[in-house]
């Protein structure tokens, strides 16, 4: 639906509409709903419309362009609507010029009559181009009618009376298998109709859904080559057409442009186009001009993160003498003072390569004061900025200059060093192509199948050109199909039926379905379906859905299950074969994948088979045909060097084109005489030289000397630099004076520990010298006590 701005407030309030229509009833998937704008909310009839069989309904969320919570309802599960009173036109949900839309199918071949001019109603088959028809042979008519009856199996016979008979019988017959003019119109189209002129067409006369199939099978009984190709489905048919997603189309300077977003952001380089209303009859004169307001607040933003740093630096040297403070822990440092001098150094330096008058930050108001901090003069750069953009985009950033125009500056890194670089190609980059060796001005010789496979993303592209194809039709078709973004798609192997007769449809009810082959149905109520796979990035999904009641439930809850566990990221419906199709929503590579898995918990044997890739998902291929002076066809990848390239495959070699692999070749050459490395057009400095991480682009035809380039840093790039260098985990001054001041901590705590050992031993010697002595007192004191003991004695 359209977005609105409340869930809760009633449509006909939300819109400001005086006359809304009261409650209407609506058809959606053939049942219907009432919703009555008047007093219904968006979350009002996304409940009605939930509630019906089959069918999903939620309120989604969006953002606006101003950044306000925007509602809308996203229904799943049918593409039938039928509203007689415009509500769902008011909604948003379908567009007021928009009607039911026929089916048609149209087969894969177009036929001629000489290689080139296409067959109509009136050529006979034995004027066929390259069909080799005869006179017994027959086709075999097969197929489905609007509500998917088969229609009587038919062999038509070619050759009748005498004589060969003319197209225009085999589209009568076709037409009266299916119930005749009125129900269905089968020509040859001409190319007016959108359609390839020479193939055959079958369009279903009733509007609205259709099950309209058609098979048609050359049984060539006598060695010939008819073919109609595979009839599929050119036109979906829908009672009313879905609101349908359209390209944004707009043109500039007479070329015009496609995108898929309303903001556009890379068809001017550096602008945004945010496009808001269509108006054809329009036109407005954009002008582009630089943001220098911006530039000025980039610059004003480096000098305030340049004074931060000074500031720190100065706070750290302050000293208070009245509280014989220092400023900081770094106080003296030898290292900070380093870094201040190399930063200021650089400021104040001057530019190589830039005009004079611009090559310093003084000479556009950005001046150093006596504490080392810059400050701007707003005026001088602003006239400068206005005056000369690129002499002051120079001042502040890396450039590049050559002598010669097939040289391009690509890039550098930390570790190249400015300067000027001599460039000596030896091999010039190539793109991988080949050249046929058969003139196709006449046509095609026989039917053949070509395949090519993308060397460096594996994208592989089947393109069935068909005998009598001029040169320009071969290019055309290749380019077709290389140029096509497909989308996965999985298909279950097995078609299931219904017991009436024909294939199931997403309204077919369980109990409907033949499960048993034999004309019966052994599904029972409480039945479970399992399903898991992966999404489009790889991501794990699963989930489950319950056959409550086989007489009322349909096959559309399955799907609608199915697509409501990818989160919407696929869709899911029945095919004309009774097979379960997935496809992602998304184009390009895939790793969408499925398991079904039917639990029968009472028994029964439904089966979907397994889910296999019917097509892989995958983006375009860089690879382009064309033609060469003598009409041979000629492949070549878009993009230079070894890694790009493509395989080819035939079934026939009628384009005179050897299969196997075709690769370009990288440049090769050296810069300022040092090892380079070559990929593709670009040269980059080999490591551990002194143009290491220099790379340059080389467009050129020729070999040898091819001038020089010259590298050159401006203030803010040398800024960048020298920071890093400075804050460097390995090898910056911080990461040294953190390694210094480790080594110090680490040497203290060394010499703490060696005195403290010192200290131990000491108290030990000691402790051993006071036990000793008085070991030794005791032992006087002893004999002192003996001696008194023996001088007693003698008196």
């Amino acid at each position: 639906s359209d977005n609105f701005s409340s869930t809760a407030v009633a449509i006909a309030s939300l819109l400001e509409l005086s006359s809304a229509p009261g409650a209407t009833n609506v058809t959606i998937a053939g049942q219907t709903v009432s919703i009555d704008l008047t007093t219904d909310t968006l979350s009002d009839i996304a409940n009605a419309i939930d509630s019906l069989s089959g069918v999903s309904a939620t309120v989604d969320s969006t953002t606006d362009d101003d950044g306000n919570t925007v509602y809308y309802v996203d229904i799943s599960g049918t593409t039938s609507f039928s509203d007689n009173n415009n509500v769902l036109q008011t909604l948003g949900i379908l567009k007021g010029d928009q009607s039911a839309v026929n089916k048609i199918v149209v087969g894969s071949v177009a036929n001629t009559t000489d290689g080139s001019t296409p067959i109509t109603e009136s050529t006979r088959f034995d004027q066929i181009y390259n069909a080799s028809v005869g006179t017994g042979d027959t086709i075999t008519i097969q197929g489905q009618k609007n509500d998917g009856t088969s229609i009587t199996t038919t062999t038509f016979n070619i050759y009748e009376g005498g004589q060969y008979k003319t197209l225009s019988d085999l589209l009568t017959e076709i037409e009266t298998l299916y119930g005749g003019a009125s129900v269905v119109d089968a020509y040859i189209s001409d190319g007016t109709d959108g359609n390839t002129a020479g193939t055959i067409v079958l369009k279903d006369l009733t509007a609205g859904d259709s099950q309209l199939s058609l098979t048609l099978i050359a049984n060539n009984e006598g060695g010939g080559n008819l073919d109609f190709g595979t009839i599929s489905t050119a036109t979906e048919g829908y009672n009313m057409e879905v609101v349908a997603g359209q390209d944004a189309k707009i043109t500039v300077d007479g070329i015009t442009y496609t995108d898929s977003s309303n903001s556009i952001s890379d068809m001017i380089p550096g602008v945004t186009l945010n496009l808001k209303n269509a108006d054809s009859s329009t036109t407005i004169t954009l002008s582009v001009n630089r943001d220098i307001e911006t530039i000025e607040e980039k610059i004003t933003n480096l000098v305030d993160a340049y004074n931060e740093i000074i500031d720190f630096i100065n706070q750290q040297f302050e000293y208070d003498i009245e509280k014989q403070e220092v400023g900081g822990v770094l106080f003296g440092d030898g290292t900070l003072r380093s870094v201040k001098s190399d930063l200021s150094s650089l400021i104040i330096s001057k530019i190589s390569n830039v005009e004079d008058a611009y090559s310093t930050l003084a000479l556009v108001g950005i001046k150093l004061d006596n504490e080392g901090k810059l400050s701007i003069n707003s005026s001088t750069l602003s006239t400068a900025l206005q005056t000369n953009f690129s002499e002051v985009q120079k001042l502040f950033t890396a450039f590049a200059e050559t002598t010669n125009t097939n040289v391009d500056y690509v890039y550098h890194t930390r570790n190249t060093t400015e300067g000027t670089y001599e460039i000596n190609i030896t091999q010039v980059a190539e793109k991988a192509s080949v050249t046929g060796t058969v003139d196709l001005s006449s046509g095609l010789t026989g039917n053949e199948t070509l395949t090519i496979t993308d060397k460096s993303t594996g994208r592989v592209a089947t393109i069935n050109l068909t005998a009598g194809q001029t040169i320009d039709q071969i290019v055309s078709a290749i380019n077709d199909e290389l140029d096509t973004e497909y989308a996965q798609q999985l298909q279950s192997s097995n078609g299931l039926s219904k017991i009436s007769s024909g294939y199931i449809t997403s309204s077919t009810t369980w109990g409907e379905i033949d499960t048993t082959g034999l004309g019966s149905n052994d599904i029972t109520n409480g039945d479970t379906i399992s399903f898991s796979g992966t999404d489009h990035n790889g991501d794990t999904v699963s989930g489950s859905y319950t056959i409550s009641d086989k007489d009322t439930d349909t096959v559309q809850g399955l799907l609608t299950a199915i697509e409501n566990a990818f989160n919407g990221s696929v869709d899911a419906y029945i095919d004309s074969s009774g097979k379960i199709v997935i496809t992602d929503t998304q184009v390009g590579t895939s790793s969408l994948s499925l398991t079904i898995t039917e639990n029968n918990e009472g028994g029964g044997s439904l089966d979907f088979g397994t889910v296999d890739t019917a097509t892989t998902g995958r983006y375009q291929l860089h690879i382009e045909a064309s033609k060469d002076a003598s009409n041979h066809l000629v492949l070549t990848h878009t993009y230079y060097g070894s890694n790009e390239g493509f395989t080819i495959s035939q079934t026939q070699n009628n384009l005179g084109i050897t299969d196997g692999d075709y690769a370009g070749e990288d440049v090769a050459g050296t810069i300022n005489g040092e090892t380079a490395d070559g990929q593709g057009q670009v040269l980059t400095g080999a490591s551990d030289t002194t143009v290491e991480g220099l790379s340059i682009k080389y467009t050129g035809s020729s070999t040898g000397d091819q001038g020089s380039i010259t590298l050159t840093y401006g203030i803010a790039e040398k800024l960048y630099n020298e920071l890093f260098y400075i804050v460097d985990t390995y090898e910056g001054y911080v990461a040294d004076k953190q390694e210094s001041l480790q080594d110090n901590i680490d040497r203290i705590e060394n010499q703490i520990d060696l005195m403290e050992t010192r200290l131990e031993h000491k108290r030990d010697r000691l402790i051993l010298k006071y036990v000793t002595l008085e070991t030794t007192m005791a032992r006087l004191t002893a004999q002192g006590n003996w001696l008194s003991a023996q001088v007693n004695n003698l008196h």
